[in-house]
């Protein structure tokens, strides 16, 4: 069997192939015809990946000589040098002499000089033992990173997820009445014209009243008067109305500007033509009535057709529904807005200790006074918010309320 031994330089790089004895050394014998050497397949490919692996590091092995087509050249086995002795005539080749029991692996001599090729089609000598393994190759290069691949089709639905716990509602029960009991989270209309949500079971207990906080929260503020709305466009012509009764002669006056062309009336019944009259000056528009106090709940309409049951989507892991907590309080007290007679709004600041901007002010008035007031909260810091209030004309009044912050 062959070994290899590869050695890298700066130079070709060198495949040694050395024939393994195994038996103890003997005496040179005389020079032997040439030989052929013979490698089996295994070999062969262990070698020429050696040289596939040399040439794709930068090395140039020695080329193979010609009588071995695709297998490197080997190294002579090195020998013993022996003294010289003098030129004899070259005797018979002695017959083979019987195997000697394996010998202790003796050290490498010096590498001996190339040998002479031998012929072809000669015998191989028996396989010598398998020599020690080469060392660790380098690590290669680090390939390019593939393409992406497709992307995989979409995984099975889902199955649906358990059935959330119910939420809270409310109910509204509509203007607020001493002999009707209240459950939590009713919700009424007060004499304020704001909505007040219940926090806990109770009768005759008015929402507006000093103190009631505890038991109502403010839910919905009523929304102060808008602004006069734009004008609106001219009606159509209304059809022309019956003839009136002859009046009396009227003053002339003088004439007034070009109206817009109306549609053609039925031809009137002639009548005496009267001086003209004059035009009157256009009057001032009145003043803004107050609110309207507002009218009955209407009845609830018919339920409407039920809608066709949507896909059902994929339902997320639902967690259990918290008991519902008490509604937290930080802060509480008592204030107001005063109005002069030339103010049609007033703003006051209240002081507290919340923290965060993370809240709602609920205003609930302790009085109901003689003109609709709106309350609203502007300017929300973690340590203040001001309150201001709202008339539709100048008043002077002071509306007073009490806050919480929760």
């Amino acid at each position: 069997m062959s070994t290899t031994d590869v050695s890298a330089s700066s130079g070709p790089i060198e495949i040694q192939v050395e024939a393994l004895g195994s038996g103890l050394q003997g005496p040179p014998g005389p020079q032997g015809p040439p030989g052929n050497p013979q490698f089996s397949d295994t070999d062969q490919q262990h070698l020429q990946a050696l040289i596939d692996w040399a040439k794709t590091n930068g090395f140039e092995p020695d080329p193979p000589p010609p009588s071995w087509p695709g297998v490197p050249a080997p190294e002579g086995p090195p020998g013993p040098a022996g003294d010289k002795g003098p030129d004899g005539d070259p005797g018979p080749q002695g017959p083979q002499g019987a195997q000697g029991a394996p010998g202790v692996q003796g050290p490498p001599g010096p590498t001996g000089d190339q040998g002479p090729i031998g012929p072809e089609n000669a015998n191989p000598g028996p396989e010598g033992p398998a020599g020690p393994s080469g060392p660790q190759g380098a690590q290669g290069v680090q390939g390019d990173v593939g393409p992406v691949g497709p992307s995989g089709p979409p995984g099975p639905q889902g199955d649906p997820g358990p059935q959330g716990t119910p939420g809270s509602s409310f109910t509204y029960k509509g203007n607020w009445s001493t002999g009707t009991t209240y459950s939590k989270n009713d919700v009424v209309l007060a004499s304020d014209q704001n909505t007040y949500l219940a926090l806990n079971g109770n009768q005759n207990l008015d929402p507006t009243a000093p103190g009631s906080y505890t038991t109502w929260a403010l839910f919905a503020i009523h929304g102060a008067q808008g602004p006069v709305g734009a004008q609106g466009p001219p009606g159509q012509q209304g059809d022309p109305g019956p003839a009136g009764p002859q009046g009396a002669q009227g003053d002339a006056g003088p004439i007034g500007p070009q109206g817009n062309i109306g549609q053609t009336g039925p031809q009137g019944l002639q009548g005496a033509t009267g001086p003209q009259g004059q035009t009157g000056q256009q009057g001032q528009p009145g003043a803004q009535g107050p609110e309207g106090i507002q009218g009955p709940k209407g009845d609830i309409g018919n339920t409407g057709a039920t809608g066709a049951v949507g896909a059902t989507g994929a339902t997320g892991a639902t967690g259990p529904q918290g008991p519902v907590g008490p509604m937290p309080s930080v802060a509480r007290g008592n204030n107001n807005v005063a109005f002069s007679a030339a103010k049609t709004s007033a703003i006051v600041t209240i002081t507290h200790n919340k923290g965060d901007t993370n809240y709602t002010a609920i205003l609930t008035p302790t009085a109901v006074p003689s003109v609709p007031v709106m309350l609203s909260m502007l300017n929300k810091t973690a340590t203040t918010f001001q309150v201001q209030g709202s008339v539709a004309a100048n008043a002077t009044l002071t509306m007073t309320f009490d806050w919480a912050v929760v």
